[in-house]
């Protein structure tokens, strides 16, 4: 779940509840990605994604296992780390104006719900 380890209490609960885990082939083992993606540019995408991933994962990696008891390890830890940074991408949109990637709740929103127009109101 999207929610682990989050703070119920939050102003942003809300938002992060609308959140789904992510269906991305950055997160599936390589043999599924080989099994279904060999031959398409998709396949070396979901690698070097990958590989990025786990990269920024190992740049913080010593500075969260040096302070366990502010990020505790079930939480804190690559798995999580690639599952949530894969649902932050998928829920981004870019802003022309700034040149970035943002998490932007009422453009999300607006989006998602265009993309599904039979879901319940938010």
């Amino acid at each position: 779940s999207s929610l682990e380890g989050f703070d119920e209490d939050s102003q942003w609960a809300p938002y992060i509840r609308t959140f789904a885990d992510p269906i991305t082939p950055i997160l599936w083992p390589d043999e599924q990605r080989e099994a279904l993606l060999t031959g398409s540019e998709a396949l070396t995408l979901a690698r070097d994604k990958q590989e990025s991933a786990v990269a920024a994962w190992q740049a913080m990696q010593g500075t969260i296992a040096a302070a366990p008891d502010k990020f505790p390890p079930t939480v804190f830890n690559e798995a999580v780390f690639l599952r949530v940074l894969c649902c932050v991408l998928a829920r981004s949109v870019y802003l022309p104006g700034a040149e970035c990637f943002a998490l932007v709740p009422v453009a999300d929103l607006a989006r998602r719900r265009c993309q599904a127009p039979d879901a319940a109101a938010l």
